[in-house]
């Protein structure tokens, strides 16, 4: 992990105000006659740039750590001299105090052919998730490989399981000074709140599952309203009751320009909510099918503590900001969306996708590496896992995908 910043800083004084820049620049003189540049290290490395300073009648360049030379308009530049450290920060202390906070980098091991991070490297958790929080925007980069010791198929499945650690890390740092007030007034904060969003991520995940046909969101909101189980869909006179309640829910979460949601049901068929906006009408349906699906029985067992969460819009606070909370995938997106905020991750397959300052940090650096001698066992295997999800026939990667779709639980 690593927040990126360029190696070479040259600060110019100009005046009384002072530039900051960055790379190998050319510097002129500026409007009031005198210029002075210095060449400065990068804090954590030590490695220096260069540097042109110019007028007219000539230049110079700087190399050194601290190298400075004054520019004069029609003269050429000063002979280049050294600063002292404590010179460089009398003269650019302003400057200096504008640069972005020092990059800090954290590597994460795994044990091997395993998704639990090793001993040292858990001890660097805290550290990681304070550096994190204690910047005031932070950029973060996440990078990690694809194993190459086991099958294609088993290699992804381990780098998604290692995936899901960092997505707990980041979850739990948007769950920092989180509470979250259901619409009774009842206040959820730490482990409690760290349920409810496990609980979330389940839902969310079952929600995401679906077939392409089925509004995710209509289905989350007759989830809370209780209308999957039996009881209410084979009673129409309490299952239309429940259409209405949800058409209500639908259009409270709804802009005022695009509400008009209307729910009924039918029997035989199910349940049928529709709106008209701006001329065009939208249908969207629980029909017997999935009423009667082990998706529906698994959303209907969250039911009773959905109800007492959500029958109300709740309020999730989190430091100066606030958010409305419909269901558990706002709750879940709201609270990752914090941890997340400022990072990225990057996933890669090969080297020369990597930057270059990137594939020395994880692979060229000889302190940092480790180099496993690789044996593929299986290579049939291999290889035809590798023809179906990659080859141009799209059948069998089409009959992969339908025969473990339901068995996988991704988080993208």
């Amino acid at each position: 992990m690593s927040v990126p910043r360029q190696i070479a800083t040259v600060i110019v004084s100009v005046a009384l105000t002072t530039l900051a820049c960055v790379g190998r620049p050319r510097t002129t003189p500026s409007s009031t006659g005198r210029t002075q540049v210095a060449l400065l290290p990068d804090p954590d490395t030590g490695a220096v740039g260069r540097a042109t300073v110019a007028t007219q009648p000539g230049s110079v360049e700087l190399s050194t750590a601290r190298a400075t030379s004054v520019a004069v308009r029609k003269s050429p530049p000063s002979s280049v001299t050294t600063l002292t450290e404590a010179d460089a920060r009398q003269l650019f202390g302003s400057a200096l105090d504008m640069l972005p906070m020092a990059p800090q980098r954290f590597t994460l091991n795994f044990e091997f052919d395993s998704d639990e991070l090793t001993a040292e490297s858990r001890a660097l958790v805290p550290q990681v998730l304070t550096a994190v929080k204690g910047r005031p925007v932070p950029e973060v980069d996440v990078i990690g490989h694809t194993d190459t010791m086991g099958t294609s198929a088993s290699n992804v499945a381990l780098g998604f399981k290692r995936a899901e650690i960092i997505r707990r890390l980041l979850i739990e740092t948007g769950l920092d000074d989180s509470v979250f007030k259901s619409g009774t007034g009842e206040d959820r904060a730490g482990s409690d709140l760290r349920t409810l969003v496990e609980d979330a991520r389940v839902i969310r995940a079952l929600l995401r599952n679906l077939h392409s046909r089925y509004n995710r969101k209509v289905i989350e909101q007759a989830t809370i309203a209780g209308v999957l189980r039996s009881e209410i869909y084979s009673d129409p006179e309490q299952a239309n009751a429940a259409a209405a309640y949800i058409a209500t829910r639908l259009d409270d979460l709804t802009e005022e320009v695009e509400r008009g949601w209307q729910g009924h049901f039918i029997e035989g068929q199910g349940f049928q909510f529709e709106r008209t906006v701006r001329g065009v009408k939208e249908v969207a349906i629980i029909d017997d099918a999935f009423l009667g699906s082990a998706d529906a029985r698994k959303l209907d067992d969250y039911t009773p503590k959905l109800q007492k969460l959500y029958e109300k819009w709740g309020k999730l606070r989190r430091k100066d900001s606030e958010d409305t909370i419909h269901g558990p995938v706002d709750l879940f997106d709201a609270i990752t969306n914090a941890g997340r905020k400022g990072v990225t991750m990057q996933r890669y397959k090969g080297l020369g996708e990597m930057n270059p300052d990137q594939l020395w940090e994880t692979t060229l650096d000889a302190n940092e590496r480790s180099l496993l001698q690789v044996k593929i066992k299986e290579v049939d295997e291999a290889d035809d896992i590798f023809t179906k999800l990659m080859g141009d026939v799209v059948e069998p990667r089409r009959e992969f995908i339908q025969d473990n779709s339901l068995s996988a639980t991704v988080d993208v």
